[in-house]
């Protein structure tokens, strides 16, 4: 299996992967695909999103549909990773369950005995439970570009 969710190209970035997971609230993985490396590109940190305008980040992930919506997330989110000394992914806006439970998996690794719920997570669960024979502690495999 490649690798399940596009969010692990990002690891170990939490704030990208956090991004993602906005990006691919009621959009499919191939949609996001044709925008997140150039998202990325122009706003590698959340400092940088934050400096754009809110027009230019529209025009940038107009496709993925809802691009006021996301982009005003997205802006919320970056503030609080910035301002806030957050302990959970629950303390940061624009986080809901499906994010918090891929950050969960992804960087405290937290694999319970029963996958989640979500598809795409489940890909996720497998993949670090079966394909890397995965013991509580170690660290995902570099996967990334």
């Amino acid at each position: 299996m490649d690798v399940p969710i596009i969010q692990c190209f990002f690891w170990p970035d939490p704030w990208k992967v956090f991004c993602c997971c906005i990006f691919l609230n009621c959009t499919r993985r191939g949609q996001v695909e044709k925008v997140v490396w150039k998202f990325f590109e122009l706003y590698p940190t959340p400092e940088a999103l934050l400096a754009a305008s809110d027009e230019e980040v529209q025009e940038v992930i107009r496709s993925l549909g809802f691009y006021k919506r996301r982009t005003t997330s997205l802006k919320r989110l970056s503030e609080d990773f910035v301002a806030k000394s957050w302990k959970s992914p629950e303390d940061l806006r624009s986080v809901g369950v499906y994010a918090a439970t891929c950050f969960r998996m992804m960087f405290e690794f937290e694999l319970e005995s029963s996958p989640p719920n979500d598809h795409a997570l489940k890909d996720l669960w497998v993949w670090m439970r079966q394909e890397y024979r995965y013991r509580f502690g170690r660290t995902l495999p570099d996967v990334r570009r």
